[in-house]
């Protein structure tokens, strides 16, 4: 088996509002899901958040880590 990585960047957000967690979950989860059903194994969940002051904003990733035969889909 291999590393591989899976990005996933949710943002900018408009007038500094947040992007809240009953949009993500679902969104994280579904990615999560796919990666065990194709056969890989998470490692890792990684998660950056910076703010975009020029425009009043901010930008989330989410880097997962997971071993599999192959990248998933």
């Amino acid at each position: 088996m291999a590393t591989y990585i899976k990005t996933l960047q949710f943002g900018p957000t408009s007038g500094g509002k947040y992007v809240t967690s009953d949009k993500l979950d679902p969104l994280i989860n579904d990615t999560l899901e796919k990666i065990q059903n194709e056969g890989g194994k998470i490692l890792d969940v990684k998660i950056h958040i910076a703010p975009l002051a020029a425009l009043n904003s901010i930008v989330s990733t989410y880097l997962i880590i997971y071993d599999a035969s192959r990248p998933a889909g």
